[in-house]
C-alpha cells in the first residue's frame, strides 16, 4: 500500500500552497491510474488545506460521478462552475450527475449551455442526443447530431447515433451508412 505525506499546515503559505499543488497532481494521477478512493482521499486533503480551486473541483466532481456519486459529484461541479462558469467540461458533468440523479431536465439544459460553450464536444451532443431520443424527440437529436458532425465528422459514437436517429426517422441510405459506426464506437472488428 501507498502511502502519501500529506502533512501541510493549513497556513496558505507559498511553500504549503506549492505541496498542495502536488498533492492536486497526485490524485489526478491516482484517478487516471483508476484509483479513486485514493484520488478522492488527495482531493479531500487538498481542499482541508484551503487550496481550492476550479480544477480541483472538477476532478473532485469526475471522481465521484465515477464512484456513481451523483449527489456529491454534482456539489463539486457546481463549485467549480461557480468560479469558473464558462470552462468547458463543467457543464457536461453536471449533466451526467443530473441524468444519474433522474433530473432530466436540468441534464438537457446543462448540456445545452455545454454546447454552447463548446459547440465541438462530441461527448455532449452524444449525451444530449440520447436524453432527446429518449423523450421521443428524435429530430431534435438528429439536428444535434449533425451539428456536432460538423466539428467531428468520424466521430465513432456521433456517427453510429447519427446513423440510429436517421433510421428511425426513415432515412435509410443515410442511416444504414453511419449505423456501420457501431464497430469503431465499440473498438471491434467486422464479422
Amino acid at each position: 500500500m501507498m502511502r502519501i505525506n500529506t502533512d501541510v499546515e493549513s497556513s496558505h503559505s507559498a511553500q504549503d500552497l506549492s505541496k498542495a499543488e502536488t498533492l492536486q497532481k497526485f490524485g489526478l494521477f491516482f484517478q487516471k491510474m483508476g484509483e479513486l478512493d485514493l484520488a478522492v482521499s488527495v482531493y479531500q486533503r487538498v481542499l482541508d488545506l484551503g487550496a481550492d480551486s476550479p480544477d480541483l473541483r472538477f476532478n473532485y466532481g469526475a471522481a465521484r460521478l465515477k464512484q456513481i456519486r451523483p449527489t456529491e459529484a454534482l456539489n463539486h461541479f457546481k463549485a467549480a462552475a461557480r468560479r469558473q462558469p464558462e470552462e468547458p467540461g463543467i457543464h457536461l458533468g453536471m449533466a451526467n450527475s443530473h441524468q444519474l440523479l433522474g433530473d432530466i431536465a436540468s441534464a438537457e439544459a446543462c448540456l445545452e449551455k455545454e454546447l454552447m460553450l463548446s459547440p465541438d464536444s462530441a461527448q455532449a451532443a452524444v449525451n444530449l442526443g440520447w436524453i432527446l431520443e429518449e423523450q421521443n424527440r428524435v429530430p431534435e437529436a438528429l439536428m444535434q447530431y449533425r451539428k456536432a458532425l460538423y466539428y467531428n465528422p468520424n466521430h465513432p459514437d456521433l456517427r453510429w447515433n447519427h446513423g440510429l436517429a436517421c433510421l428511425m426517422l426513415g432515412d435509410y441510405a443515410r442511416g444504414w451508412r453511419d449505423y456501420e459506426f457501431r464497430w469503431k464506437a465499440r473498438n471491434k472488428q467486422k464479422p
